[in-house]
């Protein structure tokens, strides 16, 4: 909301995930008005880009358990996205990492997919985008952009969503998960949860902050729904296990499956008690 009242809320936050390279020290801190929070001082766009590793968010290290559990949940939200947003609608998936959702959606019936990823990935597939100047050569607009947790990883937020915005056509949306930094959850377990993704993740919003911005970005409408996605609880108890191991282990251990399994009752119970739940998706849209 781009108030200037904020507090620390984690002095010395820690990369469970990649263990980065961090070239200075950070804080985390939370506004006083809204609740989001951010990363303090703001990484610049040079050094996010190192903060990721050729194998960030890799699955290799884990069990072909995860990967059919990955394997048939990101099949099923590719064909109920798809058949929400119509099978002849153009989709940007922003922030496409590797290009398989966008794959998904093809198979899906969804034959105007497009991805943008902006980390070198080798990228050969003429849907997939490297650049946002790319995107505007070839004369594309979008029915609707995808952001799946990546509108937290942004460096210059404010720009890239009211860049975002103009780029959908007239009634178009951009429908995404981020995490909700307000939740429960985020207070409770403090530098070790799961969620704050440090540093990765340099600004996290609550609905109130979202909803701000949203306009500030130009869009005229926006709604939440609720989530039911063990993996915000999953990636708390990790991280506690890693701290008690002591283990370097670089993106999940090969018990993250069993994990997932274990705290799948506690996202029931988030999914069913009044409020947000700890991951927000929502819908934005354009004028």
């Amino acid at each position: 909301c781009h108030s200037s009242s904020t507090r620390v809320i984690v002095e010395e936050p820690r990369d469970f995930e990649g263990y980065a390279t961090i070239g200075r020290e950070y804080v985390i801190r939370q506004c006083s008005e809204c609740a989001s929070v951010f990363l303090s001082p703001q990484p610049t766009q040079t050094e996010s880009a190192q903060f990721y590793s050729t194998d960030y968010m890799s699955k290799a290290g884990t069990t072909s358990l995860f990967s059919a559990m990955v394997e048939i949940w990101d099949n099923a939200a590719a064909r109920r996205f798809a058949g929400r947003i119509g099978l002849h609608s153009r989709v940007l998936d922003y922030g496409c990492g590797d290009g398989t959702f966008v794959r998904r959606l093809h198979s899906a019936g969804c034959e105007n997919a497009f991805g943008f990823e902006p980390m070198e990935r080798g990228h050969t597939d003429p849907h997939i985008f490297t650049s946002i100047e790319a995107i505007r050569d070839a004369g594309l607009s979008f029915d609707a952009i995808w952001m799946n947790n990546s509108i937290e990883h942004l460096v210059d937020t404010d720009a890239t969503m009211s860049q975002l915005r103009g780029m959908l056509k007239p009634g178009g949306i951009v429908w995404g998960l981020t995490p909700n930094a307000s939740h429960r959850a985020a207070s409770m377990f403090g530098r070790n949860w799961g969620y704050l993704h440090f540093p990765y993740h340099t600004a996290m919003f609550s609905a109130v902050g979202l909803r701000i911005a949203a306009r500030r970005w130009g869009f005229s409408g926006m709604l939440f729904r609720k989530t039911f996605l063990p993996s915000a609880w999953a990636f708390t108890l990790e991280h506690y296990m890693k701290m008690m191991l002591r283990t370097p282990v670089r993106g999940h251990l090969r018990v993250y499956p069993l994990l997932l399994l274990a705290t799948l009752p506690v996202a029931v119970v988030d999914r069913l008690v009044p409020g947000n739940t700890t991951e927000l998706e929502f819908v934005l849209t354009a004028p």
